[in-house]
């Protein structure tokens, strides 16, 4: 068949998953970097197979804790994805923001801001402004601007989300008390204890909602 035979590379990605399966992270990555060859070979440089590639080899490198490798395999597969479904697909989101988690993780916040901030601005042009990915978002990017310090941007985020999940959710979810514990805590360091204590009560009332707390008092009375 030769080298080049997708057959070949059939067996070097199987032979790959045996030695993650086993632990051997080095070996594992070596054979499905052939897999990865023999796929460009077969499909072209861009094609959404080559970025599932470079994306699942990130993954291994992430989970070893390398994280420039896993940055690195990251961007590849970004620049893949770009190509084929273009800037603005949930794909390419997603992309960004697996990014962002890795420089996050590498203490570089800065460039975890930037592509927190593509990720949202991409999400943002799929789904529109209400939609529980963009309040995710701005979820990850007040808690970035949270630990830089930023502690007001941190505050204008948390508010979008909340105010995202709001809109989708209602009153009373899970989520609405997460965003309300989180600015509970944002105005505390802000020293803005009237407005921390107002969010800590909505947060107290919510998640006993949420809990039915309310319903087992009645229940036992």
């Amino acid at each position: 068949m030769g080298d080049d035979h997708s057959s070949i590379g059939t067996l070097y990605n199987d032979i790959g998953t045996v030695y993650r399966d086993q632990g051997d992270y080095k070996k594992a990555i070596e054979y499905y970097l052939k897999s990865l060859e023999i796929d460009k070979s077969a499909s072209g440089e861009n094609h959404p197979d080559i970025a599932a590639g470079y994306n699942f080899i990130a993954g291994i490198y992430d989970d070893n804790e390398e994280y420039e490798n896993a940055v690195k395999y990251c961007l590849k597969c970004l620049e893949v994805k770009e190509v084929v479904y273009g800037e603005n697909h949930p794909e390419t989101a997603a992309s960004c923001n697996k990014i962002a988690g890795l420089y996050y993780k590498q203490g570089e916040n800065e460039k975890a801001l930037e592509y927190f901030l593509k990720s949202l601005e991409i999400k943002k042009s799929v789904y529109g402004e209400n939609h529980p990915d963009i309040a995710l978002a701005c979820n990850n990017i007040a808690g970035l601007y949270y630990n830089q310090g930023e502690a007001e941007k941190a505050v204008e985020y948390y508010l979008k989300s909340l105010d995202i999940y709001k809109e989708i959710c209602g009153e009373v979810h899970p989520m609405i008390a997460t965003c309300c514990s989180n600015l509970a805590v944002v105005y505390h360091n802000m020293g803005e204890e009237e407005k921390a204590m107002e969010y800590q009560v909505k947060f107290l009332e919510i998640q006993k909602l949420v809990s039915g707390d309310d319903d087992e008092e009645e229940g036992t009375n």
